[in-house]
């Protein structure tokens, strides 16, 4: 029998993806099997509509992986615990789940650990692999998990500065860019579905929160690279579920309405991101410490995103929020419960931004569960969260 080759090619390629689609790529090491998701058949088939709905509450490895400063050469341990004590362990992910979470993010600055000694952008292999470790941990446990180019699009004042947001610098930018999230996907290009990629944080240009008609312009060419890098390395990044968050994750009018989702070689995969600490003067480091109940002040914005992106189809997830430790734990239940209760409504899971730090004179005291104990800081602000999510206590 004469056999077309040229035709049984995408057949085989079909099917070698298939056979690894519970293990990393080559080189990473064996991945993990798919998440016991809450649903029966391949959830890459899923709109993210459909898909995003299994996600409940989340919680953010904040203050981790997503740190930056020290020296070069610092060795992966001392990356990690440049903010922190602490080393990410089993036990950290496990005591997550068992407290109820089915989602973890993973916020990962990459400026820190490349190999820039050669004539490419290139990921330190020790600093891939130890991401690995933790995302394969995570997935092993049942849960979803989402990673990111963290502190990368932010302030020039924080970090170094790599995915710069003016014309003059845009296209510099987006070389590195596509450069990392390549590699990234690559190692990830045979993980579950569970597996949620997040292509910039809170994306702006040197401390300009607000943004411009300019930076929006060149924030969706970042998008457009971040889709279409992960689409070429194929195999379950083909389908793989992606956020786009807005301008440095805000929502203003301006900011929601200035994301355009990119154009995509699969339909319904995409997700917006976008965070939310409002009032920013009771959430954050300002003075208030009481709240008079009025939702508004946050409902606003998850009312704006639901419309211009829920209400057509496109899920929306607030990747961070919280409300810090002022001595004001009334006031933290009350505020907690509320937020999520009326994201949960708009189909909007909510991730608690955890920095790891609960009590103390920390300028964000977001601490949430206690990484040295394996437990949580405040029981009854957890019982408001699931609450809020409409889950079991």
């Amino acid at each position: 029998m004469n056999i077309n080759l040229n035709l049984l090619l995408p057949v085989l390629g079909l099917l070698v993806g298939m056979a690894s689609c519970s293990g990393a790529s080559s080189g990473a090491g064996p991945g993990p099997e798919p998440g016991p998701g809450p649903y029966t058949g391949d959830p890459f088939d899923m709109t993210a509509m459909e898909f995003v709905s299994n996600i409940k509450l989340g919680l953010n490895l904040g203050n981790c992986f997503d740190a930056f400063g020290g020296s070069p050469g610092m060795t992966v341990d001392q990356l990690e615990t440049l903010w922190s004590k602490n080393e990410t362990t089993l036990a950290n992910i496990q005591g997550i789940k068992a407290g109820g979470f089915n989602t973890i993010r993973i916020p990962i600055t990459w400026a820190k650990a490349l190999d820039t000694s050669g004539s490419t952008v290139k990921i330190r292999d020790d600093w891939m692999a130890r991401i690995t470790q933790v995302v394969d941990w995570a997935l092993d446990e049942g849960l979803y998990v989402i990673i990111n180019t963290h502190h990368d699009s932010t302030s020039a004042q924080l970090v170094d500065f790599i995915f710069p947001l003016t014309n003059a610098d845009v296209n510099q930018g987006l070389a590195t860019f596509r450069a990392i999230w390549s590699q990234i996907a690559r190692n990830f290009e045979s993980y579950p579905a569970e597996l949620i990629f997040e292509g910039l944080n809170e994306p702006s240009q040197n401390g300009n929160w607000n943004g411009t008609q300019e930076y929006y312009n060149n924030l969706n060419k970042y998008y457009q690279a971040f889709v279409d890098e992960v689409r070429a390395t194929g195999f379950n990044n083909a389908k793989r579920f992606l956020i786009c968050n807005t301008y440095s994750g805000g929502g203003t009018n301006a900011q929601i309405n200035g994301l355009t989702l990119p154009t995509d070689t699969v339909k319904n995969k995409l997700i917006v991101g976008f965070h939310s600490y409002n009032p920013s003067a009771l959430c954050l480091t300002g003075t208030q410490t009481t709240w008079d109940g009025n939702v508004s002040i946050f409902k606003t914005s998850m009312d704006a995103v639901y419309n211009k992106f829920v209400s057509k189809g496109v899920p929306a997830i607030i990747s961070e929020f919280g409300i810090m430790n002022k001595d004001n734990m009334d006031t933290r239940i009350a505020w907690t419960e509320a937020f999520v209760s009326a994201a949960t409504q708009l189909k909007m899971p909510c991730i608690w931004w955890d920095d790891g730090v609960a009590y103390g004179d920390k300028d964000e005291l977001l601490g949430f569960y206690d990484r040295d104990n394996n437990d949580f800081f405040f029981p009854e602000l957890l019982d408001a969260l699931k609450t809020g999510a409409g889950l079991p206590e």
